[in-house]
């Protein structure tokens, strides 16, 4: 990071890791394979979506409680939790 001494930029990096639910930051390879898969012809019924990379963070603006996950594996477990249908 400019202008920050390699300590600093350390800091930042772990309070910005503190912040983020899954608990890392992102790498190349978390969303590379997204991509490959929805370039692929089989993945052509899905359009006009807007994936939003942005380590979970947009998890925590719903202002559920529940969201305030570490782990990926709790944050899957949220959003495949039952849901109330309308009728």
């Amino acid at each position: 990071m400019i202008g920050l001494s390699t300590e600093q930029a350390e800091a930042v990096k772990r309070q910005e890791r503190e912040r983020i639910p899954l608990g890392r930051r992102c790498h190349p390879n978390d969303v590379s394979s997204w991509i490959i898969s929805l370039a692929d012809p089989a993945a052509d019924w899905i359009t006009g979506q807007v994936l939003a990379v942005d380590r979970g963070l947009g998890l925590l603006q719903s202002g559920d409680h529940a969201l305030m996950a570490r782990s990926a594996e709790e944050i899957i477990a949220w959003a495949a939790r039952p849901r109330k249908t309308s009728p």
